[in-house]
């Protein structure tokens, strides 16, 4: 990261080193100090920021700027104070436990053989079954339009409805594999927001 003291403020700027510093570079007055490895350029904080289109920290600010000081800008320009940005941080590198992941396969390779079983017992081989699902894919899930349009036939009504509802029962649980995932994520989420109390 670059090191930028403004009138007002001291920023480290991140992203591609050369382009960064080709924009350092771009204003007139700047100076740099090869002992603190230090550029100074004579512009305030929020003339930098209308300009820099690379992410920074503001390490540090004064005056009218003071209330920036801990602040992360994204190369797209949105603000975090210090500590929102610490918590997304930390919440983007966190993992579930190992245990609710291998629960979550579990489930969705018993959703995966209940199908399977399911559409065997329609008469259904190997081939069959790829075929259905792509056909199922395909017609984003209407198989009367499918059966309408010639795809496929089906020997009833019935028989139409009982794939549907196999279908159906599988993107359900599939869906719902990640439950235990999910209520950990959000159990860490406020976790962490209380942590940097930002709830």
């Amino acid at each position: 990261m670059l090191t930028v003291k403004l009138t007002d403020a001291t920023v480290q700027v991140g992203g591609d080193f050369q382009n960064a510093l080709a924009f350092i570079k771009s204003f007139d007055g700047r100076r740099y100090d090869g002992a603190t490895k230090v550029w100074t350029v004579p512009t305030t904080l929020k003339a930098f920021a209308a300009r820099c289109s690379f992410p920074y920290d503001v390490a540090a600010a004064s005056g009218d700027a003071r209330h920036r000081s801990g602040e992360h800008v994204t190369r797209w320009g949105t603000r975090y104070r210090g500590d929102e940005w610490s918590a997304k941080r930390e919440y983007a590198a966190m993992q579930p436990p190992a245990a609710l992941i291998a629960e979550e396969q579990t489930k969705r390779d018993a959703a995966e053989q209940a199908l399977i079983a399911t559409l065997r017992g329609f008469g259904l081989d190997d081939n069959g079954i790829a075929r259905l699902r792509g056909l199922y894919d395909r017609c984003m899930g209407n198989l009367s339009e499918a059966e309408a349009l010639g795809k496929i036939r089906f020997s009833s009504p019935e028989r139409r409805a009982a794939v549907e509802a196999a279908f159906d029962a599988y993107y359900d649980a599939w869906n719902n594999a990640d439950e235990g995932v999910e209520d950990y994520m959000d159990y860490e989420h406020r976790r962490i927001h209380e942590k940097y109390g930002l709830l």
